[in-house]
């Protein structure tokens, strides 16, 4: 336990596997927060809360004897000052709401993105210094709370915003700038605390900043100066590669806003840069003038995947291949198409193939992808080989099980059976569409079509080739995203108006269908102006 360390957490989760990963994290060190005490259910969290009064406790939703909803209703009812982040397995309305009410800090859901803990863990830290002072008082800020503020867009007065730019300490001035972001791919490999002040005394200069965003993130803001963000980018780079980091990080390069008060857009703008670098996977250094603004004419409604599903039903390999290299050329209208267009075309192409393989009944593990995965690939050479070798997969399994020529002879009976939807379908389908703004239950779906809710989850399946629960999300996500179309609309407004209770598990569910979070969808629209 080091005694510097200036915050402290609990942890409590029934999974040895998750709490052991959680508990060795680098998140504690690179924010100072030493884990003094871990828990295997409710009733010892509480204990330990009890005793130790931890800074934070990061709580399992679904623990043995007590529920992380039923600690946090004790830790609201004793007066403890321990401020909570729920973790869990459901992303349901329900359980963010009732942890929202009895005061969660965060809701976040498993598998944990550690950078997304980070993230609110910066977050809450970041207020409680801030609260250290008086609300009336023109302060300084702290440099690294004064900075991430900017770079996330929060309102600084005008005041705060001189008097800590007044500081002797900082080197920038309110004039235009860009910001510099740096990816670590691996982050434990990095000397932070070397490499951060190395890079500064080395703009001596040039107005700038260079800091610590988070642990796995270096943030810089240059003033415009003679040097253009290129060159400052590949000095950078140099500096970097002389202290022996391997891998090099990824580096996005923003645009240059008016003043250090924009840095948000420039910053948003270096993080949508960043997202190009599945184009070419060997360029460590993109900058915001390879973000096209072009709208694509191919879209989601023109993929037709008649020819595949032949192929794949005919086992014929070659054709396949040729045929997902054409899909693929066509996404490149431009040298580099939007990242999330490609994601998210790629995506509609392999679940229309596995919606029109259906009536084949294969198992679940021929045909069911999570969304999130297209996300996870590096390149999109590794997403067009992926979409060969499963299509190609699911055609052996298809010849092995059915013979040649038999699949396709039975895909034409049953697709004959089922042109006209089933009435039920369409009646929940229907439900859904017209509740979209509301809490949709699945009981209530059920009741309208005079079944019960676990039948119909089954049958809905059985008759869409989706989960009723992926279904609803993806309609929540498609109607947020016509309503993020109109740029004077508040995001958090949406977010609830769709049934989540945070910004965040909005965001999160729909960057996982779209690959975008919604700031940068509306970014994007204005740009497209």
């Amino acid at each position: 336990m080091e005694e510097k360390n200036k915050y402290s957490v609990i942890l409590a989760d029934d999974e040895p596997g998750i709490l052991s990963g959680l508990s060795n994290s680098y998140v504690w060190r690179s924010l100072g927060i030493t884990v003094v005490a871990l828990a295997r259910n409710g009733e010892e969290a509480i204990g330990m809360i009890r005793q130790y009064k931890p800074t934070f406790a990061i709580l399992d939703i679904k623990m043995p004897k007590l529920s992380g909803i039923e600690v946090l209703k004790k830790i609201k009812e004793e007066k403890i000052p321990t401020e909570v982040l729920i973790l869990s397995g459901y992303d349901e309305f329900t359980y963010a709401k009732n942890a929202i009410r009895y005061g969660a800090k965060a809701y976040l859901l498993k598998p944990l993105d550690r950078r997304e803990l980070e993230d609110e863990l910066t977050r809450l830290i970041d207020t409680k210094e801030i609260g250290l002072k008086n609300d009336s008082e023109v302060f300084p800020l702290p440099p690294r709370i004064f900075f991430n503020s900017l770079i996330d867009g929060k309102i600084l007065s005008p005041d705060q915003i001189e008097a800590t730019l007044s500081n002797s300490m900082i080197s920038i001035s309110n004039s235009p700038c860009f910001v510099v972001v740096f990816d670590f791919e691996n982050p434990e490999n990095v000397n932070f605390e070397q490499l951060v002040p190395e890079l500064n005394s080395s703009f001596l200069e040039t107005k700038h900043k260079i800091w610590n965003y988070n642990s796995h993130t270096i943030m810089a803001i240059f003033n415009v100066s003679m040097i253009t963000p290129i060159q400052i980018a590949a000095e950078c780079m140099q500096i970097i590669s002389h202290m022996k980091v391997s891998p090099l990080p990824y580096v996005g390069v923003g645009d240059v806003v008016d003043s250090i008060v924009k840095c948000s857009y420039s910053y948003n703008r270096a993080v949508t840069a960043l997202s190009y670098r599945i184009y070419s996977p060997t360029l460590r250094v993109f900058s915001s003038d390879m973000i096209t603004n072009r709208p694509p004419e191919f879209k989601s409604e023109d993929i037709d995947c008649t020819d595949l599903v032949d192929s794949i039903v005919g086992y014929m390999i070659r054709d396949i291949e040729k045929q997902v290299r054409q899909f693929i050329s066509r996404l490149f209208y431009v040298k580099y198409p939007p990242p999330n267009y490609f994601f998210s075309m790629c995506f509609e192409l392999y679940r229309s193939v596995l919606e029109r393989l259906r009536p084949l009944d294969l198992d679940e593990r021929s045909m069911k992808q999570d969304i999130r995965n297209f996300s996870q690939f590096k390149s999109s050479r590794e997403i067009e080989e992926w979409l060969i070798e499963s299509f190609s997969n699911l055609s052996d399994t298809i010849r092995l099980r059915y013979g040649n020529g038999n699949a396709a002879w039975i895909l034409k009976d049953k697709e004959n059976e089922e042109n006209e939807e089933d009435k039920s379908i369409r009646i929940a389908k229907k439900y859904i569409h017209d509740n979209i703004r509301t809490q949709i239950r699945l009981e209530d779906i059920a009741a309208k079509v005079n079944l019960s809710a676990s039948y119909f989850a089954i049958y809905f399946k059985s008759k869409t080739g989706m989960n009723i629960r992926d279904y609803i999300l993806m309609e929540k996500m498609g109607y947020a995203k016509k309503r993020l179309m109109n740029e004077e609309a508040s995001i958090s407004d949406i977010a609830y108006e769709i049934g989540y209770g945070d910004y965040r598990s909005f965001s999160r569910a729909f960057k996982n269908i779209y690959g975008i979070t919604p700031s940068m969808f509306q970014e994007e629209r204005k740009k497209g102006r």
